[in-house]
């Protein structure tokens, strides 16, 4: 009896230990910088959902504007040298969304339009051009979506296929739907699971290497190509959940986490709260593509978005304002 209760300790204590080295902790200092208004939504209502930088460009999206897709230098970026608009014609979209991919080159950048299901490939040569192609019905409607030279990988918005997939680009079938992790499913309603594990993605090709960052938890997870994990960590000293028997679905009313990941060749930005959104500033952790800590920088205002620069001497973001709009802020980063 002694021997079997002294085997079920053994074990627990395994078990224990296992658990707590599941994640790797983190709570490095910060260091705070100011951010840099470039465009002020003062003269015109903008809501800006998404950003991404091509060459010497960025690319915004505006809820408040026609004009859904602008092109706008970054030397100048209140001047727009190109607009593509809302509607369900050629070269029109609903809703575009930067792909997070890593590119080596930044003469080009694709957006995919979950209604139409349009992937549209813009580049800049001596002009601006742009291809559209239309996805396969196979591959799941998403958002986040990344691709190599062989593969797309994504977040489903129905999150049928869990965390994130990984989906042929041939044919556009799912080959392979990656787990949720951790798995702290019960004491959840099963239809706010999607929202839990609400995650942004980031893939690098070349480091072979897929990022998820996590909405609703204070956790970021290192995975190959083939899906496999390699490293999580944690930021603080304990796993941060929504409440459990939470009314709302999404967790509105739950501090929200990692917002975003973008990344070039060398880093990945992760962008931060650990608060609700509205409450104060954002941080932005910088790691390498091994998941090592470079920097942890605290901006002066909420952010929502961020896009790398060809230069990788700074950041441009979407910042939220005091009226409830949005701004277009530069962020050093050097």
């Amino acid at each position: 009896m002694k021997k079997l209760i002294t085997l079920l300790l053994l074990l627990q204590n395994i078990a224990c230990t296992n658990t707590s080295q599941e994640y790797i902790k983190i709570n490095p200092e910060a260091q705070t910088i100011q951010t840099e208004l470039i465009i002020s939504d003062k003269a015109a209502p903008r809501m800006y959902y998404d950003i991404a930088v091509i060459d010497s460009c960025m690319a915004v999206s505006n809820f408040h504007s026609d004009s859904l897709l602008q092109i706008r230098p970054l030397n100048n970026p209140e001047q727009c040298l190109r607009c593509f608009y809302q509607g369900n014609g050629p070269y029109e979209y609903s809703m575009p969304f930067a792909l997070g991919t890593v590119r080596s080159e930044y003469d080009r950048l694709s957006f995919f339009d979950i209604q139409s299901r349009k992937l549209v490939t813009l580049k800049i040569d001596s002009g601006i051009n742009m291809k559209e192609k239309i996805m396969p019905d196979s591959l799941p409607a998403c958002h986040d979506l990344n691709e190599t030279s062989q593969l797309y990988y994504g977040v489903d918005v129905d999150m049928v296929h869990r965390l994130f997939f990984i989906c042929d680009k041939t044919n556009g079938r799912v080959q392979k739907s990656i787990e949720y992790f951790p798995d702290i499913q019960d004491g959840y309603d099963e239809f706010s699971l999607p929202m839990l594990y609400m995650c942004s993605l980031c893939v690098n090709e070349n480091s072979h290497s897929v990022i998820t960052a996590m909405l609703n938890m204070n956790l970021i997870h290192f995975y190959d190509l083939e899906g496999n994990r390699k490293k999580s960590i944690l930021i603080g000293d304990q796993l941060q959940l929504p409440e459990k028997g939470s009314k709302s679905l999404d967790f509105h009313e739950s501090n929200k986490y990692f917002r975003q990941i973008c990344g070039n060749e060398q880093y990945v930005y992760a962008l931060y709260s650990g608060k609700r959104l509205e409450e104060g500033a954002s941080d932005i952790f910088v790691f390498d593509w091994d998941g090592e800590i470079k920097k942890r920088y605290h901006t002066d205002r909420p952010l929502e978005k961020l896009a790398v620069t060809k230069s990788d001497e700074y950041l441009v973001g979407i910042a939220l304002n005091e009226e409830g709009g949005t701004d277009i802020v530069k962020i050093p980063v050097e």
